[in-house]
């Protein structure tokens, strides 16, 4: 057993050349089974040890003189190679405008969420940081615990799938950056996470890059729904890789998501992992994520507004200037009464909302705004509303609409969100009163066009 190593315990106190062409031989056959460099040397310990029929103590005072030659060997061999590193993951922020990798920490036991960034962030110095603005360290420093959550989930995703993440971290940070390229890896770290998801279920997944329909088979196999709003963050197409037309901002958000989703994904794939509602007791069908508006000159004029669902679905409504005027009014007493922070004041004053989690809801209404063109006056799925109720919750608004033909349409608002439709209603009206329209009707008379049932 002994000759099948080539050299024994004096070659190994000698360093003789029999040893060093044994070690090269069991070094190699290590490699040709697909061993981690880091973790060769004690596999080359115990095949030595079960070559000789003997037993090595690998520590302590009586560590074995094997031990310490097979390491010395190893260390000579690769160096920094056989280091392990124990983060969970590596994710890109931006600072100053510039992305950014954060080396996310390996945490045992409870964090009271306390940790030096410039540690986590190679890029970032301590004389940068400390000429941060008080937003943009808030930014750093809330942006840790959101992905530390994550990639505690992502790591036990095969390394294969976690591959594609670091091409989308690389296409993004290099020194010649391809935000195209860094997009596709993105996308392929979400649909082949999406696909381990199918196969775990014993479900063959389709031969497609779409991950809307392969979400929905996941979906189908059980997985919590309420990734559907982010998917339009991540899609593309393979000409991405080739054409030189994608920015930062949707590399940055692609990755965002992806990370997301795979994380969710990865939670639900673990025994006994609880799930992880985007929007707690709403239908997501029901949710708006944003919105666009055009002005309808016929009559006294109407609002036409195609609002992006939380489902990916569009819903367009056209609401009479009357009706947009009492929710107007509605939504601004609700706002008076301190409910619907508008956080976009927040990020204005320092903040980079593209460090915000990718379900966001501000970061939802930038990825979701829905193009408006005469077209969409033209559409025959538009919902011509007879009546308004608005109900106030604390997280959200909700609209219940009655339509012409009897049809009941149900909207949930984010809190988020309430400000920006305030301020499409108000444009609105605004542009149309200086087109002639909006003039009839009794402001006096506003709430006999629908009744406000407010719940505070």
């Amino acid at each position: 057993m002994n000759n099948t190593l080539g050299f024994n315990e004096h070659d190994e106190r000698e360093h003789t050349e029999a040893f060093l062409i044994g070690m090269d031989r069991l070094d190699r056959l290590l490699l040709s089974e697909k061993v981690p460099v880091p973790g060769r040397p004690i596999h080359a310990l115990r095949r030595i040890a079960m070559a000789r029929g003997v037993v090595l103590i690998l520590g302590g005072p009586e560590r074995s003189p094997t031990a310490d030659a097979v390491s010395r060997w190893y260390n000579e061999q690769y160096g920094d190679r056989l280091k392990v590193d124990p983060s969970p993951g590596r994710a890109v922020i931006i600072v100053r405008s510039d992305p950014l990798v954060i080396r996310l920490p390996l945490i045992i036991g409870q964090w009271d969420g306390i940790a030096d960034v410039t540690k986590l962030l190679p890029g970032l110095t301590q004389p940068m940081f400390a000429s941060l603005s008080e937003g943009e360290m808030q930014d750093i420093v809330a942006a840790l615990p959101w992905m530390q959550q994550r990639f505690a989930a992502i790591e036990t995703l095969p390394s294969a799938i976690r591959a594609n993440l670091e091409t989308a971290i690389l296409q993004m940070t290099s020194q010649s950056p391809h935000f195209g390229e860094s997009r596709w890896g993105s996308l392929q770290f979400a649909e082949k996470t999406l696909k381990h998801f199918l196969r775990s279920k014993k479900r063959t997944p389709s031969n497609t890059h779409d991950l809307a329909a392969l979400l929905r088979r996941c979906e189908a196999a059980d997985l919590p729904r309420g990734m559907q709003i982010i998917l339009s963050m991540i899609q593309c197409d393979a000409g991405v890789r080739y054409a030189e037309d994608s920015t930062l901002d949707e590399a940055l958000a692609a990755h965002h998501a992806s990370i997301d989703l795979a994380a969710h994904v990865a939670r639900h794939l673990v025994a006994g992992a609880g799930t992880d509602p985007m929007v707690e007791e709403c239908d997501l069908t029901d949710l708006v994520l944003s919105a666009s508006f055009g002005i309808e000159g016929s009559h006294d004029g109407n609002l036409l507004f195609a609002l992006a669902m939380g489902n990916g679905s569009l819903r367009r409504l056209l609401i009479s200037g009357q009706h947009c005027d009492w929710l107007r009014i509605q939504l601004l007493g609700s706002i008076g009464r301190g409910r619907h922070r508008d956080e976009r004041p927040t990020f204005d004053s320092g903040r980079d909302i593209r460090n915000a989690p990718p379900r966001h809801p501000l970061r939802l209404l930038n990825a979701h705004m829905p193009p408006f063109s005469f077209e969409d006056y033209a559409a025959t799925d538009i919902i011509q509303v007879e009546a308004i109720r608005a109900y106030d919750d604390d997280a959200h608004v909700v609209l219940e609409v009655d339509a012409v033909g009897d049809r009941l349409t149900r909207l949930i608002i984010w809190s988020e969100l309430v400000a920006p439709l305030v301020e499409m209603l108000e444009d609105g009206l605004a542009d149309g009163r200086t087109q002639g329209l909006f003039t009839h009707g009794d402001p006096a008379n506003r709430d006999q066009v629908a009744p406000s049932n407010n719940r505070d």
